[in-house]
């Protein structure tokens, strides 16, 4: 398996971009964000946690090679994905960070 292979995503063309929208959906909702090296850390507006979850879970199955952790804080719902950087920075740029 090829580095580009190891951190694609198992979603084929249609719901790919179905995922792709309802993440684009959900953006206008991030208060916060924090990137790193290995991974970033997204803040969301509480009014949308259900969604997340379930974004978050298909995320799981998909592109498995990444940990995706969402928690409810006082302030909002937040998202942290960390894995390796060269998957991790195709992550973010699809993510717009």
């Amino acid at each position: 398996m090829s580095t580009s292979e190891s951190f694609s995503c198992e979603l084929n063309g249609d719901d790919r971009a179905q995922q792709a929208e309802r993440w684009k959906d959900q953006a206008s909702y991030i208060v916060r964000h924090v990137r790193s090296e290995n991974g970033f850390r997204l803040t969301f507006d509480t009014v949308c946690h259900d969604q997340l979850v379930a974004l978050v879970a298909t995320e799981r199955e998909c592109c498995g090679w990444a940990d995706w952790s969402l928690t409810t804080a006082g302030d909002g719902t937040v998202l942290e994905v960390t894995g390796p950087a060269p998957g991790i920075a195709a992550l973010a740029d699809a993510f717009g960070l």
